[in-house]
């Protein structure tokens, strides 16, 4: 290891008025909220220096990054109540489904290209295959896409044939991103290895009419969709009793 390359477990040893060269751990320490006198993370500091001690600059800096994606997951997996939004989902999702069924039968009644007197018609079928594109977009849940993204870092590293992943280190360092308020295990940590994206209460619904959403997708290109979207968003958000 280079002399001018210093670790959080040195750092930590060090007067305040020392400033050594910028480290990874450092830095997301700082980001965390973890200090120096704080003693777990001490420990799991030494972990990390000893165990990527041959490891490059940017595989240290992906390691941290997976650990705050799944900090990041599950912290938003516990704010997530499916029981209370099962229902307002598949109901959005239903209403989706409405919205793209009307606007094939107005493309197959009156097809395009939409001039003249059938302008408004084109209109409105875009405005319908784009609220159903919308819903779809905004019915995978923010937990879900953070499991996704923690899988696709996990699944690089693991495949750059440089560093192994240290599943144990990793479960450490999430719960230090996380404010060490979630605590998950090794087991846990592991499955985030799966890229499958988390079971949702519209995947029934989204596989079934999947045929009816390519077909209106084209449609839904001719109109601006954030509105939709955001609308969509909103509704999911409400509180529910």
């Amino acid at each position: 290891m280079p002399k001018s390359f210093m670790s959080l477990a040195d750092l930590l040893r060090l007067p305040t008025a020392v400033e050594p060269p910028e480290d990874p751990l450092v830095d997301a320490y700082r980001r965390w909220g973890i200090g120096r006198g704080d003693l777990e993370g001490r420990a799991i500091a030494k972990k990390v220096t000893r165990i990527w001690a041959e490891w490059s600059v940017p595989d240290r800096y992906a390691l941290l990054h997976i650990a705050e994606r799944i900090a990041e997951a599950e912290r938003l997996k516990a704010a997530w109540n499916p029981k209370v939004t099962r229902a307002a989902y598949r109901r959005l999702a239903g209403l989706a489904v409405d919205s793209a069924r009307l606007a094939d039968s107005l493309r197959l009644a009156f097809p395009p290209p939409w001039q003249g007197n059938a302008a408004e018609v084109g209109r409105l079928a875009a405005d319908l295959a784009a609220f159903a594109h919308a819903v779809l977009r905004s019915t995978f849940p923010d937990h879900s896409i953070a499991t996704g993204v923690a899988a696709e870092m996990i699944e690089r590293h693991r495949t750059s044939g440089k560093a192994r992943v240290p599943w144990e280190l990793l479960r450490d360092l999430a719960w230090l991103a996380s404010g060490k308020m979630y605590e998950v295990s090794e087991r846990t940590i592991r499955r985030y290895s799966d890229r499958r994206l988390a079971k949702m209460p519209t995947d029934e619904i989204w596989r079934k009419h999947w045929p009816l959403l390519r077909r209106t997708g084209a449609l839904g290109r001719q109109t601006s969709r954030d509105a939709f979207e955001a609308l969509a968003k909103t509704y999911l958000a409400r509180p529910r009793p």
